[in-house]
């Protein structure tokens, strides 16, 4: 099985927030174009770029690893 990204999970994280792709990636420092491949499944964060995210989203450690770092056999659990 291989890592992906829980993508709902991320695009329900930004509309808590009242965030489009264009204020994450200003309030994460990650471009605009990186966010939206991300969101898209065209590429994996790194390390460093998925806690960038979860920062700027305000996100517990257990929602960014359910979000990023979770493997395609998973099953999504997202506790409000």
């Amino acid at each position: 099985m291989r890592d992906h990204i829980n993508q709902k999970l991320l695009v329900e994280e930004m509309m808590k927030c009242r965030y489009s792709q264009s204020d994450l990636a200003e309030r994460s420092g990650v471009s605009r174009t990186t966010i939206s491949k991300i969101s898209c499944y065209r590429c994996y964060p790194s390390l460093d770029v998925a806690v960038a995210i979860a920062r700027a989203l305000k996100l517990p450690d257990k929602v960014l690893l359910q979000i990023f770092f979770r493997r395609e056999g998973d099953k999504a659990k997202h506790s409000a």
